[in-house]
């Protein structure tokens, strides 16, 4: 592979000595920016339906998987080695196409990339860094790295906003997104995580029906023009500050998004769907028309 000196390289500096936070930021970008880099030569060969450009294309496949093995392996290991990275804010990382997303009370964070070589489906990277007991922990659920037979784990999380949720001696983090599935597929929601020692756990039993309970709230939906062309101005969901209210839109039997949203309160430890005609709408909030 022709990449495979450029990633051994960049690899090499700086391992085994402490570091600044600053320093940790100028590896990671250099490895990213790599990954990028050959992100741009797939594309750029995709476009030739040579045999030497489908050659080509492919072998930027697997410098691409190398080079962010490396890179996911680099993010753990700073993350988990140096407390002090939990609270930075990795602008020039963050440039480079990496969200850095933090909660409110700073002691939860998400780093997610966009996986880059993909079809229609949109795989994400989310790499998750939290404070425990005054300790500082990272954890990945894609890879071995949680001691789990994950190779063939697909996530398409693609978190934008953390919030927190007090829940008597509890922190519960939520974490709205929004995915691709395929071309006309998308997914949006919550998702939540507890910790416990040293171990997050996205498998809470935190929304309950008539029927059953489960550790997610979401929908999927077929995007129309409207919201293509950024003029739906609802957002596909909403978290009050609290953490006590979430609001989910609401999709006709078709799959297409409706000026409605479903409301979810949290109460005895866990949400419910509640009434949306008597709850009092925040005024930041379009109010749906019934």
């Amino acid at each position: 592979m022709k990449y495979c000196f450029c990633i051994i390289m960049i690899l090499l500096p700086l391992r085994g000595f402490s570091q600044t936070p600053k320093e940790i930021e100028d590896h990671l970008v250099s490895v990213f920016s790599l990954y990028n880099d050959v992100a741009g030569s797939y594309y750029e060969s995709r476009s030739d339906t040579s045999e030497e450009s489908m050659y080509n294309a492919m072998e930027c496949i697997d410098s691409m998987t190398d080079i962010e093995d490396s890179f996911i392996d680099l993010i753990l290991d700073y993350a988990n080695k140096y407390p002090n990275t939990l609270y930075y804010d990795f602008k020039d990382l963050q440039k480079e196409g990496v969200w850095v997303l933090s909660s409110p009370d700073k002691k939860f964070r998400i780093y997610r990339w966009y996986v880059l070589g993909g079809g229609t489906m949109h795989e994400e990277r989310n790499i998750f860094q939290f404070e425990s007991h005054g300790k500082v922990y990272a954890q990945w659920f894609g890879s071995a790295a949680d001691d789990s037979d994950n190779s063939n784990y697909t996530d398409l999380s693609a978190y934008d906003s953390v919030y927190c949720l007090h829940f008597g001696n509890k922190q519960i983090y939520i974490a709205s997104y929004v995915g691709i599935e395929f071309g006309s597929a998308f997914i949006a929601g919550f998702d939540f995580f507890g910790i416990q020692d040293s171990d997050l756990s996205k498998e809470l039993p935190i929304v309950k029906s008539h029927w059953h309970t489960k550790s997610w709230l979401g929908m999927e939906f077929h995007p129309d023009d409207t919201y293509y062309n950024h003029n739906d101005s609802m957002p596909l969901t909403y978290c009050f500050d609290d953490g006590k209210t979430l609001l989910l839109r609401r999709i006709d039997r078709q799959g297409y998004l409706i000026p409605e949203y479903d409301v979810y309160q949290f109460k005895d430890g866990f949400y419910r769907k509640t009434n949306r005609r008597k709850f009092k709408w925040p005024s930041n909030i379009p109010k749906p028309k019934y």
